[in-house]
């Protein structure tokens, strides 16, 4: 019994209810296999060195087998232990046993973990991200550890088939062709998503009627849904959207042409693997930076996880030239402002590239507001913006 449970006089909540069968084996592996590994992180000398002049206390909460983990780095002194930590911790990470696993053997990225919903984070930002530092430490003594479990992934396999996922029943798959006419939504669909995109983006006014294109990535596949050319963004239907190679050719019968800014969003997907969905806007503000050679500004720090962004002087749009300056601007840049035309983002699902699209454009806002007003609008501090353009790039 630790001493916090003593003082209360109540167990622990993650240290019982281990649960049965799959799950409870899992639990005593994972105790055993961070009980090792917080023995290595303890005594090795890069993470030693890394708590110099530091004080930052982890904790790692597993909700599935009831179990958690703590390192704590102060002053030089580096402590690990199973269980909670002996005082509050400075970030609070909760997940599933199996996201921890991926985490430390580098199969899963934290950021990209937190945004998509397998991660919860809680606590000081700064000092979970100056973890990334010794991430690549972590994991080799974690894979270490991990080497004396044996059939651990067949472990993981058995607790996850011994209680199906709760929620909602899977989604109903489409067709992979065209739908003939109007109908009511695709259940499941990903065309679904570029819809709710697109009204979303109507909305703000970033989409005209009729200018302005989204598209996403199909899963597994290098081949994309894309909105239609020339159709009114205000009453598109998931039927509408048109399938298209990397290359910019239509696939299938679909009686609807493919968006005539279909070769930047192929060219943004080719020169970065990692972009699921592209949107193509023509938001105001952010044009209005690139016609008055305006810079985009860390004033906040949305702004600097966004960082630089770059421009490409006016080409005709739709063209390959165009789609080819997109892309290589594109390849260390989450965005880019086309001058004389407007902005087109890359983000790995929809809704990422929809959020830095619109703190693009509230930022363009601010920027412009400062302009007109004669004044300079203050930035954040550089070794904030380096931390997190860092990360930016980290969860691009």
């Amino acid at each position: 019994m630790s001493e916090r449970e003593a003082r209360n006089g109540q167990p622990n909540p993650h240290q019982n209810g281990s649960g049965s069968g799959g799950s409870h084996e899992l639990r005593g592996q994972m105790e055993q296999l961070l009980g090792t590994f917080g023995q290595r992180v303890s005594r090795d000398e890069k993470i030693l060195s890394f708590a110099e002049g530091r004080q930052v206390t982890v904790c790692y909460v597993l909700n599935d087998v009831n179990l958690s983990f703590y390192t704590s780095f102060d002053q030089g002194a580096v402590r690990c232990g199973v269980g909670d930590p002996p005082e509050k911790p400075e970030v609070t990470l909760k997940m599933k046993a199996d996201i921890l696993d991926k985490l430390f053997t580098g199969r899963e990225n934290g950021p990209k973990a937190a945004m998509s919903g397998k991660l919860s984070f809680t606590g000081d930002t700064i000092k979970a991200m100056s973890l990334q530092r010794i991430q690549k430490d972590l994991n080799r003594l974690y894979t270490e550890a991990r080497a004396e479990i044996k059939d651990l992934d067949a472990i993981f396999e058995r607790a996850a088939n011994e209680t199906p996922a709760q929620g909602n029943p899977p989604p109903v798959a489409a067709p992979s062709g065209e739908v003939a006419s109007a109908g009511p939504i695709l259940v499941g669909d990903i065309r679904d998503e570029v819809v709710r995109t697109v009204e979303e983006m109507y909305a703000h006014g970033l989409i005209t009627s009729t200018g302005g294109n989204v598209s996403v990535r199909i899963p597994g596949k290098d081949e994309m849904w894309i909105t239609p050319n020339s159709s009114f963004k205000g009453a598109l239907r998931p039927y509408m959207l048109v399938r298209v190679d990397l290359e910019g050719n239509p696939m299938g019968d679909s009686p609807y042409a493919p968006s005539s800014e279909r070769m930047l969003h192929c060219a943004v997907y080719r020169n970065s693997p990692n972009v699921g969905a592209v949107i193509h806007s023509h938001a105001p503000k952010a044009t209005i930076l690139g016609l008055a050679g305006l810079p985009f500004l860390p004033i906040s720090t949305e702004a600097a996880f966004i960082g630089e962004i770059p421009r490409v002087p006016f080409i005709m749009p739709g063209t390959v030239e165009l789609a080819d300056a997109v892309g290589a601007a594109a390849r260390d840049a989450p965005a880019v402002i086309m001058q004389n035309h407007g902005l087109i983002v890359g983000g790995q699902n929809l809704r990422h590239a929809s959020d830095m699209t619109l703190i693009i454009e509230q930022t363009a806002d601010k920027l412009i507001a400062c302009h007109m007003l004669g004044k300079t609008p203050p930035v954040l501090p550089d070794e904030i913006v380096t931390t997190l353009k860092n990360l930016g790039e980290m969860v691009a």
